[in-house]
């Protein structure tokens, strides 16, 4: 392939930071939630929702395994 046919984007590359929609919190949103197809809600690991789409949070389940694991040795 080659990128001779292509143009040049107007404008530089934007950053954007998200910080958690927790009241009160100010910390990076590191985990978007879609709410909609236009609308995504940011949340820190702290604030982040219980479950999503059915899944635990982040980190949750290997938690969990590992407690039961400590319970069984």
């Amino acid at each position: 392939m080659s990128d001779e046919g292509r143009t040049v984007r107007s404008g530089g590359h934007q950053i954007v930071e998200h910080y958690c929609e927790s009241d009160g919190c100010n910390e990076w949103g590191c985990y978007g939630f879609e709410e909609s197809r236009t609308v995504t809600r940011w949340f820190c690991s702290e604030h982040q929702p219980r479950l999503y789409r059915g899944l635990p949070r982040h980190g949750e389940a290997r938690l969990a395994a590992a407690e039961i694991a400590d319970m069984l040795t």
